[in-house]
């Protein structure tokens, strides 16, 4: 049973920044009894702001102002007609042809090749000077591949730190066991473990910067257990 207010779209409960911070989450258990749980807010309210439109309280993507106008499952192959397919009855259904300025993608190759396609699909007067500007290369992609490209420069040390996590994160068993080694050493930081994604370069910052919060555990834990093989050396976290 819950004290608060939830949003539900499409079947699915969400909780709003305002309620995880202003309120509690009360669970009844089996026996009865209630206990008090601090509702995790996900990450994609930092996304999304609620709106109430046409009487109707709604998730609004906010992101420099933009709205998210369709969702297409693209069956394989994942081929430039395919894509090609995807985005122009897209564009067809909200009659938005004569409104595209540019076509936001990574460097894929297969992308490359949407272009051309997407191109003979509608008049070329449609687009701004005639679809010359239509292919917008993605700059977070490329920043993304930029910083990797400088990260390789340390990437036996990140591997290490990014072998550590997984090893200890791998189970909530193994979990359990690496935060009785930091409850050992006074260790108090909340923040937990997680993996870094590959396309989201700042996300390997974060991983490191949550895996210093642990040096020392992670070094306690290795006296601990002999199969843990890939604990980061000084110059490793030095170079992190």
């Amino acid at each position: 049973m819950s004290s608060q207010m939830n949003s539900n779209f499409g079947g699915v409960e969400f909780v709003t920044s305002e309620e995880v911070e202003s309120s509690d989450r009360i669970d009844e258990t089996q026996s009865g009894e209630t206990t008090n749980k601090k509702r995790r807010r996900s990450p994609a309210w930092d996304y999304f702001t609620l709106q109430t439109i046409d009487n109707v309280l709604k998730a609004v993507f906010n992101h420099c102002g933009s709205r998210i106008i369709s969702f297409k499952y693209v069956l394989c192959p994942h081929d430039a007609p395919a894509l090609t397919e995807a985005v122009s009855s897209s564009m067809s259904e909200w009659i938005i042809e004569d409104k595209v300025s540019t076509v936001t993608l990574d460097n894929a190759s297969t992308n490359d090749a949407m272009i051309p396609l997407l191109k003979q699909k509608f008049d070329p007067s449609c687009f701004i000077l005639n679809g010359e500007l239509l292919h917008m290369r993605c700059c977070a992609h490329i920043l993304n591949l930029i910083i990797r490209d400088g990260l390789s420069v340390i990437g036996d040390s990140i591997d290490k730190i990014r072998d550590s996590i997984a090893y200890w994160s791998g189970t909530p068993k193994w979990y359990e066991k690496f935060e009785e080694n930091a409850c050992h050493l006074g260790v108090t930081s909340t923040e937990k473990l997680s993996l870094d994604c590959v396309t989201r370069w700042n996300s390997t910052y974060l991983m490191i910067k949550t895996a210093l919060l642990y040096k020392t555990v992670f070094e306690r834990a290795k006296l601990r257990d002999r199969k843990y093989k890939c604990l980061p050396s000084e110059d490793d976290w030095i170079r992190a």
